[in-house]
């Protein structure tokens, strides 16, 4: 499956910055109530900061961090939330780097590794849209089979055109 074939003409510009944060704050926070995340959300996020601003960053990002597991993550294990929101501050304030934007730019990362390495869980979506409309009936479906732990939270979509989804 192509990446290009799945967003197809839509733009994460034309998806509002408020759909596109609760997406993917949501999607790596837990319920409110829950304070675990699994490991991928924290080994794909230090991959992108690996990866855009160098070993050395994330390395300081780690460094000046009060983590409870000390950075070492695994992509099965679970952790509490709170790691990542200072992780994401932390890399913040180092690049000047407004939290907003390292957020999409963070889900726009999780996403195409969640389609390229998880493509089979996706066989018929075609576009990004498809993929949030699937979230609570499929693909939390499939999260909770590998990991009956986890702790995900629930969404509602509306397609309001060809262009615009709400996510509630």
């Amino acid at each position: 499956m192509e990446l290009n074939n799945i967003f197809g003409n839509i733009s994460f510009k034309i998806i509002s910055a408020r759909f596109l944060l609760r997406f993917w704050i949501f999607t790596m926070y837990p319920k409110p109530q829950a304070h675990n995340m699994k490991g991928i959300v924290f080994t794909e996020f230090i991959d992108m900061v690996e990866s855009k601003f160098g070993f050395e960053m994330m390395d300081d990002i780690i460094e000046s961090s009060n983590l409870p597991s000390g950075g070492i993550y695994t992509a099965v294990g679970t952790y509490d939330y709170s790691e990542m929101v200072q992780l994401v501050a932390a890399l913040s304030q180092r690049t000047q780097i407004p939290v907003k934007t390292l957020l999409k730019t963070y889900g726009k990362h999780l996403f195409v590794v969640l389609m390229k390495d998880y493509s089979h869980f996706f066989p018929r979506i075609k576009s990004a849209f498809e993929l949030f409309e699937q979230i609570d009936t499929h693909i939390h479906v499939e999260v909770l089979k590998l990991y009956p732990d986890a702790e995900l939270p629930k969404f509602e979509t509306k397609r309001i055109d060809n262009n615009t989804l709400e996510m509630l």
